[in-house]
């Protein structure tokens, strides 16, 4: 990169500035002594060649001075989320500049890759939100549903269980003796009818073809009733025996059951919403977060054009009391390739008229200075211009 070495005005270091203040004969050495104490006063040399006259007296002090701009404005960026700040080039330093020119021009396509991929992952952060809004709305309506009914159901297995306990069994175990029973008066029934039929039959004149017709349907609704009877005894013994105590222990288990059930639901239930519920907050904070990490990527892509805010010179880093110190290494830095670092001022963009002089006045030097004193200065480029 080349270097612009026109060098403005404004930046001309002087190496004298002659600054005089006038002193009157009649008090002159009470306004060049330091102090009043009579023992700091140098002793006056005397001559009879020279005449001491009435008159003015000038005591002057010369000072190295740097005269500096009356406006500069330090550039530095100072991105909030992008922090690579790679230089593909810049604008020379000591260069005349216009408002609006490019200063320096920044590596930007991995911060533009950046956006994009960000760009997806809001898309897919806001699918994300809404799927886990529209759980959390079905897990807040239904929750109440569930709990009513593992209530209910714990509620109904622990009557169902009392009640046969105290009522039901007992009731079912007459049924099934009664069913004995009455196969038992069915058959008793059948063979009496047999047998009156019989006697009768044996007395009456009928043909020998009817009788046995009816007869035989007698005997048929006895077998009948026997083999109906032998097959309730055995429904009877089996539910007496085992149908009612495994009727009674799966009540049991059921009732047990229902009751782990509603107290797992009673335990879960709210939990898994108020699980939801996180979640759902961090989805709208993943969401939110993802928004605010877009605009500051897209803010920090505008900053990557920098651009001159007014006409003047351009110099490389700042300036403290009109002297460049971090000029040197920024240069190092606004090449192909170089990285600036973020908030550091890497430019400062000057305007072309100088107002006024910087110096250090010694403290021995102090007193020739007051308010108001007047004086001269030389250009080091230039001694004969004052």
């Amino acid at each position: 990169m080349k270097h612009n070495h026109s060098i403005p005005t404004s930046f001309l270091a002087f190496s004298a500035l002659s600054l005089v203040a006038p002193v009157f004969a009649d008090d002159a050495a009470e306004k060049a002594k330091p102090s009043e104490t009579p023992s700091a006063v140098a002793p006056v040399a005397t001559s009879s060649d020279h005449t001491v006259t009435r008159g003015d007296l000038r005591a002057s002090a010369e000072l190295s001075a740097i005269v500096t701009a009356g406006r500069a404005i330090e550039l530095s960026l100072a991105p909030k989320e992008w922090a690579d700040l790679s230089v593909l080039s810049a604008a020379s330093h000591g260069a005349k500049i216009r408002k609006g020119d490019i200063l320096v021009v920044l590596e930007t396509e991995k911060l533009k890759e950046q956006i994009g991929d960000t760009e997806k992952a809001l898309q897919s952060s806001a699918l994300t939100l809404r799927q886990t809004e529209e759980a959390l709305r079905n897990l807040e309506a239904t929750t109440p549903l569930q709990l009513d009914a593992a209530n209910k159901a714990q509620t109904q297995a622990k009557d169902d269980l009392a009640y046969f306990e105290k009522t039901g069994r007992k009731e079912e175990e007459k049924a099934a003796r009664w069913m004995v029973e009455s196969a038992e008066q069915t058959l008793e029934g059948a063979e009496e009818e047999l047998d009156q039929l019989t006697k009768m039959y044996e007395a009456d004149d009928l043909t020998e073809e009817t009788e046995e017709i009816v007869v035989k349907r007698a005997r048929y609704a006895v077998e009948s009733a026997r083999k109906r009877l032998d097959s309730t005894r055995l429904a009877s013994e089996r539910a007496l025996s085992s149908g009612l105590p495994r009727q009674h222990d799966a009540l049991r288990a059921t009732a047990r059951t229902a009751q782990i059930a509603a107290e797992t639901a009673r335990a879960t239930l709210p939990r898994a919403l108020e699980l939801k519920r996180l979640e759902t907050a961090k989805a709208r904070e993943d969401f939110a977060k993802a928004s605010q990490n877009l605009k500051r990527l897209q803010a920090d892509l505008v900053l990557m054009e920098i651009r001159s805010p007014e006409d003047g010179y351009v110099y490389y880093g700042s300036a403290t009391d009109g002297k460049w110190d971090s000029g040197a290494a920024i240069a190092k830095k606004l090449v192909p390739g170089g990285k600036l670092a973020p908030k550091e001022v890497f430019m400062t963009v000057v305007s072309g008229e100088a107002t006024r002089l910087t110096a250090i006045v010694p403290e021995d030097k102090l007193y020739l200075l007051p308010p108001g004193t007047r004086g001269t200065a030389t250009p080091a480029s230039d001694p004969r211009l004052s």
